[in-house]
């Protein structure tokens, strides 16, 4: 088959949404983090830092699941998005994480059985902001970053 034909029966198809193959049907949560300017600005500098605060945004995300959830060493599922700008076309580093409202355990039979986390508080939002930071800060001092 030519490619040009190939392309345009990829092209006829009707789009799929992500979801139908990304995401499982289980509640989902939106996360919105944002930064410091100035930790923006390094994060806009260095794609390694920026890769190393994502991790320690997702480690305590899922950390925040597991608990919510009731489940230790649950498995949680998340897609980053990292938006470098903001709505004035201004240099604004933030995350936005699409979660899984919850967690799979793997059972014995090897089967995944998914428990829902219950809904956050403003304690307890104001406890996972704390976490973050901290882990933030923590990776800001190793790094030596001033």
């Amino acid at each position: 088959m030519a490619a040009w034909c190939l392309h345009r029966i990829i092209s006829a198809a009707p789009p799929r949404p992500a979801t139908d193959e990304l995401l499982p049907l289980v509640p989902v949560r939106q996360f919105v983090v944002t930064f410091p300017v100035q930790l923006r600005l390094w994060m806009a500098r260095s794609k390694s830092l920026c890769a190393k605060v994502c991790e320690k945004v997702c480690a305590e995300l899922t950390a925040h699941l597991q608990s919510a959830a009731g489940i230790e060493k649950g498995l949680s599922g998340l897609v980053v998005f990292i938006q470098r700008f903001g709505s004035a076309a201004n240099l604004n580093i933030h995350f936005h994480v699409i979660a899984l409202d919850g967690v799979y355990e793997k059972k014995s039979t090897g089967r995944l059985k998914f428990y829902a986390a219950h809904a956050p508080t403003n304690e307890t939002i104001q406890n996972l902001v704390g976490r973050i930071s901290t882990k933030i800060n923590n990776l800001l001092i190793k790094k030596r970053i001033p």
